[in-house]
């Protein structure tokens, strides 16, 4: 009997640790999912300020060409904005 009870508090403290072990991964699973939700949150910001940037900057010297036009009378100014986007589109539109 007493070898029963042994065994039985061995395996017990097996599946205790087993239970632990399982436990442990899965905080240390939780911690990289949150850790790489982190970078995809930084990545995409970067993103999206990278493209807005990009645009504004054609906009605003294109804006800034009509408000020279605007001021001078002059109208053989041309908008240079040097892409191949819908904005360089515009800016040949104006021209």
């Amino acid at each position: 009997m007493m070898v029963l009870e042994q065994k039985y508090t061995e395996q017990s403290r097996t599946i205790e640790q087993l239970i632990q072990m399982v436990h442990e991964l899965n905080l240390e699973l939780r911690n990289t999912v949150y850790l790489l939700l982190a970078i995809m949150l930084v990545a995409g910001a970067e993103t999206f300020m990278f493209i807005a940037n990009h645009i504004s900057k054609g906009l605003i010297s294109l804006r800034n060409t009509i408000m020279e036009v605007e001021a001078s009378d002059d109208l053989s100014r041309i908008a240079t904005i040097g892409t191949s986007d819908e904005v360089d589109s515009l800016a040949a539109a104006f021209n």
